[in-house]
């Protein structure tokens, strides 16, 4: 099933030259978008199982070859039309296996930090999504 983009943020995408294959939708619940709107929250995390790998990566023999090339995300508080919503750019997708224990960069040191007080522990996996800017909510 496709994405359904209202007429409002439909215009704001061709205005901004942003095409619906550029972005990824996700649910999450609204107190972690309003943690999101306002700042607080930079990463959103996601497990790191074949369901996100296959729809943040490209994957050729069980293997991660590629990002996928989206530039937003369209994250959507519960499951109802009228669920508040809010497109924001990407600003980098990371991978955390359980081997991986020192990052070496700042968005990986700060993605670390965040999945810490996300509840996450050395040994987790996840995907995290380095979080821009929020270009549109409604």
């Amino acid at each position: 099933m496709a994405v359904q983009f209202s007429p409002t943020m439909q215009a704001y995408m061709a205005e901004h030259n942003i095409q619906p294959s550029q972005v990824c939708y996700l649910t999450i619940c609204k107190a972690v978008l309003d943690r999101i709107l306002s700042g607080d929250k930079r990463v959103e995390f996601r497990e790191y199982n074949e369901h996100y790998v296959k729809k943040f990566f490209v994957v050729k023999d069980k293997e991660i070859t590629d990002l996928k090339p989206y530039t937003h995300l369209l994250l959507q508080a519960g499951y109802s039309s009228s669920s508040p919503r809010a497109l924001i750019k990407v600003s980098d997708i990371r991978v955390k296996l359980p081997e991986d224990t020192a990052p070496q960069s700042a968005i990986g040191k700060a993605m670390y930090a965040e999945a810490k007080t996300e509840g996450f522990g050395l040994d987790d996996a996840w995907i995290g999504i380095a979080l821009g800017s929020v270009v549109y909510s409604e």
